[in-house]
């Protein structure tokens, strides 16, 4: 049987819930991811995420990229991952390409440096200012 991203995540933190599911600067068990992917996914859809908008992600690897993963597939989004470290013009290309709605930047190359370029940098490939998290 097919699992959806959020049933394969609630599957594994019913049936491991303490033991740790991600190691990654801090550690967090299956049941905490669970619980922090869901109020991701509340957050998400309080903000107007929709089942089926895409969603881009664009963070360095670690525990919040995974609990954002989850949580924007748990709110209907189609997760739009973007590779943390490429350039300003290649993620403003790849924005425009995917038709992202919506975007949520962690830290990655460009926000290390100047948080507002990143903004920039997606509200160029066509994400509206409201929308990038």
């Amino acid at each position: 049987m097919p699992y959806l991203f959020s049933e394969w995540l609630r599957s594994l933190a019913a049936q491991y819930g303490n033991k740790p599911a991600v190691t990654c600067g801090v550690t967090m068990t299956f049941r905490e991811l669970w619980e922090a992917s869901g109020r991701c996914a509340v957050t998400l859809a309080e903000a107007g995420v929709r089942k089926g908008d895409k969603v881009l992600l664009w963070a360095y690897n670690g525990a919040d990229w995974v609990v954002f993963f989850f949580g924007i597939t748990m709110a209907g989004g189609i997760a739009t991952l973007m590779n943390y470290g490429l350039k300003a013009e290649e993620v403003t290309q790849l924005t425009e390409m995917t038709h992202s709605v919506w975007a949520i930047i962690g830290e990655n190359k460009v926000s290390a440096v100047d948080r507002e370029s990143a903004v920039r940098v997606l509200s160029r490939g066509g994400v509206d200012l409201s929308r990038i998290i």
